[in-house]
C-alpha cells in the first residue's frame, strides 16, 4: 500500500477541538479553537502527523471554525514543517464566511509557495470539486469526511 492509498477516518484531536482525516492525497483539518497559542499549533502538528503517520500529502482542506492562526502561528506552522522534512501540500483550500480568514490562506500560501483557493461556506461542495481536482481523493470522499468532522465537533455543514 502506498501512502496515497491510506485513508484516515476523521478523529478527534485537541480534547475534542479539532479534527484530522486523510483521504488518499488529501487531508481535512476542521477547528473549533476559541483562541490558537503557539503551544496549541505545536500541539495540533504534532497530534496530526501521529495519527496520519507522518505523511506528506499534496491537497489540504482547512477549516477555522473558531480562530485562526495568526501571522506569527502561520510561520511557525511553516517552518514546523520544514523543519520536520515533510512537504507543505501544493494545494490548499479552505471554507469560511470570514474574509479575514480566507485572506489568512493567501498569506500562508505566499510563505508556502502553494496554489491556494478560499471558499465561503456556502460553497463547500464546490471547494470539494477544487481540491480533488488531478487527486486520488474523490470530491464525494472529501466531502463525507468534511461532514463526519464537523459532526464530531457538534458542528452541521451549512
Amino acid at each position: 500500500m502506498t501512502d496515497f492509498q491510506k485513508i484516515v477516518k476523521p478523529t478527534l484531536l485537541l480534547k475534542g477541538k479539532a479534527c484530522f482525516a486523510q483521504i488518499h492525497d488529501a487531508t481535512i483539518i476542521v477547528s473549533d479553537i476559541p483562541k490558537w497559542t503557539n503551544e496549541l499549533v505545536l500541539e495540533y502538528l504534532n497530534g496530526m502527523t501521529k495519527v496520519g503517520g507522518g505523511v506528506s500529502v499534496p491537497a489540504s482542506v482547512a477549516v477555522f471554525l473558531g480562530d485562526s492562526f495568526d501571522a506569527g502561528q502561520r510561520k511557525l506552522s511553516a517552518d514546523w514543517i520544514a523543519e520536520n522534512g515533510f512537504e507543505p501540500a501544493k494545494r490548499i483550500t479552505m471554507i469560511s464566511d470570514s474574509l479575514l480568514i480566507r485572506g489568512s490562506l493567501t498569506a500562508y500560501s505566499w510563505l508556502t509557495k502553494t496554489e491556494a483557493k478560499a471558499f465561503a461556506m456556502k460553497d463547500h461542495k464546490a471547494m470539494c470539486d477544487w481540491i480533488t481536482r488531478g487527486q486520488i481523493a474523490t470530491a464525494a470522499q472529501v466531502h463525507d469526511a468534511l461532514s463526519t468532522s464537523f459532526h464530531l465537533l457538534g458542528k452541521k455543514l451549512p
